[in-house]
Protein backbone atom coordinates (compact mmCIF):
# COMPACT_ATOMS: atom_id res chain seq x y z
CA UNK A 1 0.00 0.00 0.00
CA UNK A 2 1.76 3.26 -0.88
CA UNK A 3 1.75 6.36 1.60
CA UNK A 4 2.59 9.31 2.24
CA UNK A 5 6.40 9.94 3.18
CA UNK A 6 7.31 13.31 5.06
CA UNK A 7 11.06 14.46 6.53
CA UNK A 8 11.06 16.35 9.57
CA UNK A 9 14.37 17.85 10.83
CA UNK A 10 14.45 18.75 14.53
CA UNK A 11 11.84 16.09 14.89
CA UNK A 12 13.16 15.00 18.44
CA UNK A 13 10.75 17.73 20.60
CA UNK A 14 8.90 20.79 20.51
CA UNK A 15 6.88 21.70 17.58
CA UNK A 16 8.97 18.62 15.63
CA UNK A 17 8.32 16.08 17.69
CA UNK A 18 4.31 16.95 18.12
CA UNK A 19 4.02 17.21 14.30
CA UNK A 20 5.95 13.87 13.58
CA UNK A 21 3.21 12.17 16.21
CA UNK A 22 0.53 14.01 14.46
CA UNK A 23 1.12 12.65 11.15
CA UNK A 24 1.85 8.97 12.35
CA UNK A 25 -1.40 8.85 13.86
CA UNK A 26 -3.26 9.89 10.52
CA UNK A 27 -1.20 7.25 8.67
CA UNK A 28 1.85 8.50 7.13
CA UNK A 29 5.23 7.40 7.18
CA UNK A 30 7.43 9.70 8.53
CA UNK A 31 11.38 9.78 8.82
CA UNK A 32 13.16 12.55 11.27
CA UNK A 33 16.26 13.67 10.58
CA UNK A 34 17.86 15.36 14.01
CA UNK A 35 20.57 14.43 16.84
CA UNK A 36 18.41 12.79 19.11
CA UNK A 37 14.90 10.62 18.93
CA UNK A 38 11.68 10.94 21.30
CA UNK A 39 10.63 7.84 22.99
CA UNK A 40 7.09 8.65 21.51
CA UNK A 41 8.00 9.03 17.94
CA UNK A 42 10.50 5.78 17.94
CA UNK A 43 7.70 3.48 19.21
CA UNK A 44 5.99 3.93 16.03
CA UNK A 45 6.75 1.29 13.22
CA UNK A 46 6.28 3.61 10.37
CA UNK A 47 8.79 6.15 11.66
CA UNK A 48 12.39 6.20 10.80
CA UNK A 49 15.17 8.13 12.70
CA UNK A 50 18.29 9.59 10.84
CA UNK A 51 21.01 10.59 13.28
CA UNK A 52 22.32 14.19 11.84
CA UNK A 53 24.15 17.38 13.18
CA UNK A 54 22.50 20.27 10.92
CA UNK A 55 25.40 22.44 12.12
CA UNK A 56 27.85 20.26 9.86
CA UNK A 57 26.39 20.37 5.97
CA UNK A 58 28.88 17.60 5.02
CA UNK A 59 26.72 15.55 7.57
CA UNK A 60 23.74 16.88 6.48
CA UNK A 61 24.22 16.11 2.92
CA UNK A 62 25.62 12.89 3.59
CA UNK A 63 22.41 11.62 5.24
CA UNK A 64 20.47 12.79 2.64
CA UNK A 65 21.84 10.56 0.13
CA UNK A 66 21.36 7.15 2.34
CA UNK A 67 18.42 8.36 3.37
CA UNK A 68 16.66 8.44 -0.35
CA UNK A 69 18.84 5.16 -1.25
CA UNK A 70 16.31 3.45 1.20
CA UNK A 71 13.19 5.56 -0.97
CA UNK A 72 11.60 4.75 -4.66
CA UNK A 73 8.27 6.43 -5.41
CA UNK A 74 6.93 3.18 -6.84
CA UNK A 75 5.16 2.99 -2.92
CA UNK A 76 4.72 6.68 -2.17
CA UNK A 77 1.71 8.44 -2.63
CA UNK A 78 3.38 11.93 -2.03
CA UNK A 79 6.05 13.08 -0.42
CA UNK A 80 7.12 16.18 1.78
CA UNK A 81 10.56 17.71 3.17
CA UNK A 82 9.83 19.67 6.21
CA UNK A 83 12.79 22.22 7.49
CA UNK A 84 11.63 22.73 10.97
CA UNK A 85 15.00 22.20 13.14
CA UNK A 86 16.10 25.85 14.08
CA UNK A 87 18.83 27.65 16.04
CA UNK A 88 17.78 30.19 18.70
CA UNK A 89 21.38 30.78 20.75
CA UNK A 90 23.11 33.15 20.48
CA UNK A 91 20.58 35.40 22.52
CA UNK A 92 22.66 38.49 23.05
CA UNK A 93 23.59 41.44 21.30
CA UNK A 94 26.35 40.42 17.91
CA UNK A 95 28.83 42.44 19.53
CA UNK A 96 28.99 39.66 22.19
CA UNK A 97 28.44 36.69 19.77
CA UNK A 98 31.72 34.11 19.14
CA UNK A 99 32.81 33.22 16.00
CA UNK A 100 31.57 29.80 16.61
CA UNK A 101 28.28 30.76 17.61
CA UNK A 102 27.68 32.56 14.75
CA UNK A 103 28.42 29.96 12.22
CA UNK A 104 27.07 26.97 13.95
CA UNK A 105 23.33 29.37 14.38
CA UNK A 106 23.69 30.11 10.31
CA UNK A 107 24.47 26.60 9.49
CA UNK A 108 21.38 24.75 11.43
CA UNK A 109 18.98 28.00 10.33
CA UNK A 110 19.85 28.52 6.65
CA UNK A 111 22.45 27.07 5.22
CA UNK A 112 20.78 23.57 6.26
CA UNK A 113 17.72 24.09 4.93
CA UNK A 114 18.63 25.96 1.70
CA UNK A 115 20.96 22.26 1.21
CA UNK A 116 18.25 19.87 1.99
CA UNK A 117 15.94 21.21 -0.04
CA UNK A 118 17.93 21.30 -3.24
CA UNK A 119 19.33 17.73 -2.12
CA UNK A 120 15.50 16.80 -1.83
CA UNK A 121 14.53 18.30 -4.95
CA UNK A 122 17.67 17.10 -7.16
CA UNK A 123 16.33 13.57 -5.92
CA UNK A 124 12.80 13.63 -6.31
CA UNK A 125 13.12 15.68 -9.62
CA UNK A 126 11.66 12.16 -11.78
CA UNK A 127 9.06 11.44 -8.94
CA UNK A 128 5.72 11.31 -10.49
CA UNK A 129 3.86 11.93 -7.20
CA UNK A 130 3.82 15.30 -5.58
CA UNK A 131 5.99 16.96 -4.01
CA UNK A 132 6.41 19.66 -0.94
CA UNK A 133 9.13 21.82 0.75
CA UNK A 134 7.98 23.44 3.90
CA UNK A 135 10.32 25.88 5.87
CA UNK A 136 9.03 26.49 9.75
CA UNK A 137 9.02 30.63 10.11
CA UNK A 138 8.23 33.02 12.52
CA UNK A 139 6.48 36.06 12.74
CA UNK A 140 10.16 37.26 13.91
CA UNK A 141 10.76 37.42 10.32
CA UNK A 142 9.52 40.98 10.18
CA UNK A 143 10.00 42.13 13.81
CA UNK A 144 13.46 43.33 14.63
CA UNK A 145 14.29 42.22 18.20
CA UNK A 146 17.42 43.38 20.19
CA UNK A 147 19.69 39.97 21.12
CA UNK A 148 17.93 38.17 17.90
CA UNK A 149 19.57 39.27 15.20
CA UNK A 150 20.66 36.04 13.97
CA UNK A 151 17.31 34.57 14.84
CA UNK A 152 15.13 37.40 12.98
CA UNK A 153 17.39 37.25 9.77
CA UNK A 154 17.72 33.50 9.85
CA UNK A 155 14.00 33.50 9.42
CA UNK A 156 13.67 36.12 6.87
CA UNK A 157 16.13 34.18 5.09
CA UNK A 158 13.46 31.39 4.49
CA UNK A 159 10.68 33.30 3.85
CA UNK A 160 12.73 35.18 1.01
CA UNK A 161 14.35 31.61 0.01
CA UNK A 162 11.04 30.12 -0.07
CA UNK A 163 9.77 33.11 -2.70
CA UNK A 164 12.71 32.26 -4.89
CA UNK A 165 12.30 28.61 -4.87
CA UNK A 166 8.79 29.22 -5.71
CA UNK A 167 9.72 31.47 -8.96
CA UNK A 168 12.06 28.41 -9.59
CA UNK A 169 9.35 25.72 -9.83
CA UNK A 170 7.12 28.03 -11.58
CA UNK A 171 9.74 27.57 -14.64
CA UNK A 172 9.42 23.88 -14.30
CA UNK A 173 7.67 20.69 -16.01
CA UNK A 174 6.60 19.10 -12.64
CA UNK A 175 6.90 21.83 -9.88
CA UNK A 176 6.95 21.17 -6.31
CA UNK A 177 5.10 23.20 -4.03
CA UNK A 178 7.34 25.46 -1.73
CA UNK A 179 5.69 27.24 1.37
CA UNK A 180 6.71 28.45 4.28
CA UNK A 181 4.53 28.03 7.97
CA UNK A 182 4.61 30.25 10.67
CA UNK A 183 2.84 28.37 13.56
CA UNK A 184 2.66 31.56 15.51
CA UNK A 185 3.89 31.21 19.05
CA UNK A 186 4.56 27.79 20.77
CA UNK A 187 5.20 25.45 24.17
CA UNK A 188 8.34 24.69 23.51
CA UNK A 189 11.90 24.68 25.04
CA UNK A 190 12.87 27.49 22.89
CA UNK A 191 9.77 29.81 23.88
CA UNK A 192 9.99 28.61 27.57
CA UNK A 193 14.18 29.75 27.21
CA UNK A 194 13.24 33.31 25.90
CA UNK A 195 10.79 34.15 28.25
CA UNK A 196 13.03 33.17 31.24
CA UNK A 197 15.20 35.93 29.83
CA UNK A 198 14.82 39.09 32.33
CA UNK A 199 17.61 40.83 31.30
CA UNK A 200 17.35 44.47 29.89
CA UNK A 201 19.36 43.22 26.37
CA UNK A 202 16.68 41.31 25.73
CA UNK A 203 13.10 43.27 26.03
CA UNK A 204 11.10 40.51 23.88
CA UNK A 205 11.24 38.30 26.87
CA UNK A 206 8.59 40.46 28.75
CA UNK A 207 6.28 40.26 25.61
CA UNK A 208 6.81 36.40 25.49
CA UNK A 209 5.71 36.57 28.96
CA UNK A 210 2.43 38.39 28.80
CA UNK A 211 1.39 36.57 25.62
CA UNK A 212 2.18 33.41 27.91
CA UNK A 213 0.00 34.49 30.78
CA UNK A 214 -2.80 35.63 28.25
CA UNK A 215 -2.98 32.08 26.72
CA UNK A 216 -2.11 32.91 23.35
CA UNK A 217 0.75 30.26 23.57
CA UNK A 218 -0.47 26.94 21.70
CA UNK A 219 0.73 23.75 22.66
CA UNK A 220 2.93 22.05 20.61
CA UNK A 221 -0.04 19.11 19.34
CA UNK A 222 -2.51 21.82 18.91
CA UNK A 223 0.10 24.13 16.42
CA UNK A 224 1.44 20.25 14.59
CA UNK A 225 -2.51 19.83 14.14
CA UNK A 226 -2.84 23.57 12.55
CA UNK A 227 0.66 22.97 10.45
CA UNK A 228 -0.97 19.28 9.40
CA UNK A 229 -4.79 20.98 8.03
CA UNK A 230 -2.13 23.61 5.92
CA UNK A 231 -0.79 20.99 4.41
CA UNK A 232 -3.42 19.24 3.25
CA UNK A 233 -5.21 22.32 1.52
CA UNK A 234 -3.26 22.74 -1.89
CA UNK A 235 -4.86 25.85 -3.01
CA UNK A 236 -3.12 26.92 -6.36
CA UNK A 237 -3.22 30.90 -5.33
CA UNK A 238 -1.68 29.97 -2.05
CA UNK A 239 0.42 32.84 -0.13
CA UNK A 240 4.46 31.80 0.23
CA UNK A 241 4.00 32.20 3.79
CA UNK A 242 0.87 30.66 5.29
CA UNK A 243 0.10 31.29 8.92
CA UNK A 244 -1.93 28.78 11.22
Amino acid sequence: MKQSVVLITGASRGIGEALALTLLGRGDRVVGLSRGVSEQTIAHERFMAVNVDLSSLAEAEMAMHRLFETLTPDAIDDITLINNAAALAPVTPIEACASSDIASHLHVSTAAPALLTSLFLQKTAEWPVPRTVVMMTSGFAGIPAASMSLYCASKAFLNMFVRCVREEQRLSSRPARVIAIDPGMAETDMQAYARSREDESFPVGALLRQAHEAGQVLAPRDAAERIARLLDERGADEQAVLRV
